[in-house]
């Protein structure tokens, strides 16, 4: 029984999958569930056009998907809904328990750009600071700059050799390229909570 709960457990913090989109600008977010729906959570800014806005989602093994943006939120975060093509690897994840903790104690990950042809790239990562606004990172590899189109990858650490999610790259420093921002996975969580719960409470009522 404890294996079981420790399998779901780990399942439920380690199976985020992230995307590539295109719309009136370039960007990366992270794909996940709400029942039999799907969406991609990403940076707000990527969307000047809100509603009317056409969001072509590129994921893993070449799989192309046709997005509509729905809801935004304080801190520059943006609701997808995946509405045709083919379908994404999208599941249902919830941020680590010891979040803070975890946090607290680590100083390395890597961010994961995802490509258009759905192949992607680690970039390695020191975690350089922790506050009440964010994560800042700066690379490992002192020739790597952070650039336009990156804002939405995902910042991750390893946890007993499985990937767990840190937050979402959403701005650089204007006067450092190879410093970004980071919204921590817990804020992240919290803001959208009630939206990721509607359709599990529908159900129960039906």
């Amino acid at each position: 029984m404890d294996n079981d709960f420790l399998f779901i457990h780990i399942n439920l913090i380690t199976s985020q999958s992230t995307v590539h989109l295109q719309s009136t600008e370039e960007g990366r977010g992270i794909v996940k569930s709400r029942g039999n729906e799907c969406f991609i959570i990403a940076p707000d800014h990527l969307f000047p056009r809100k509603s009317s806005e056409k969001v072509i989602v590129s994921g893993d093994n070449q799989k192309i998907s046709r997005g509509k943006y729905i809801q935004s939120y304080p801190a520059d975060i943006a609701i997808v809904r995946i509405e045709s093509g083919a379908d994404q690897e999208c599941k249902e994840w919830k941020t680590v328990q010891n979040y803070n903790s975890l946090l607290e104690k680590t100083n390395e990950g890597y961010i994961e750009i995802r490509n258009d042809d759905g192949s992607y790239d680690h970039e390695p990562m020191y975690l350089k600071s922790k506050s009440m606004s964010g994560i800042t990172i700066s690379p490992k590899d002192n020739s790597f700059e952070f650039s336009k189109g990156m804002s939405g990858s995902s910042l991750f650490t390893n946890l007993n050799d499985e990937k767990v999610y840190l937050g979402m790259l959403l701005s650089v420093d204007e006067e450092n390229s190879q410093s970004g921002n980071v919204f921590q996975a817990d804020d992240m969580e919290r803001i959208m909570q009630e939206f990721f719960k509607m359709k599990i409470v529908k159900q129960i009522l039906n």
